[in-house]
Order: structure tokens, then sequence, then C-alpha cells
């Protein structure tokens, strides 16, 4: 007996799900906070909240010095990465 009779569903279904893949470190990413409205930075995927706002001045080396206890108030906040995702 051939596989497709026991389970039809299983191949239409694997079929369908093979689709193309969409790059994300290739959009454009912004990082907003809700929390501290006034910083918005461009974002990068992968990446992290300290990387990229360091990367543009908003705040220093977070392993330099105290850096890491200065800079608690950024792991308080929340925190979003947005693109826009066309094609979906």
């Amino acid at each position: 007996m051939k596989l497709t009779r026991l389970f039809p569903a299983l191949y239409t279904t694997t079929s369908l799900a093979i689709a193309q893949t969409l790059d994300l470190s290739t959009l454009k990413w912004t990082l907003t906070s809700p929390t501290y409205t006034n910083i918005t930075v461009p974002g990068r995927v992968p990446s992290q909240v300290h990387l990229d706002l360091y990367r543009e001045g908003v705040i220093p080396d977070p392993y330099f010095g105290l850096g890491d206890f200065e800079l608690r108030w950024v792991t308080y906040g929340n925190w979003t990465y947005e693109t826009a995702l066309e094609g979906l």
C-alpha cells in the first residue's frame, strides 16, 4: 500500500509548506520604547538593545567602567523592534 493513501494530508501539506525564505537581516528595522518615547534608533537583526543604542551613540560602552550598573535603565524599559514585512 502506498504511503500517500495512508497519509494524503501529510503529502499535500508538505508540498505547500515549502516557500521562500525571508532574510530578516536585510530589512530596515527601528528600535523604539514606549517607556522612553524620546528614543528611536535604527536597529539591526540579529542584535540586542544595548548594541543598537551604543552604535547610535545613545549610551556609552556598556562594558567600560560601571557601564553595566549605570545603564540598568535600559533593561528596565520595554523595547520593540519594528519593520515592514511585504509579500506575506
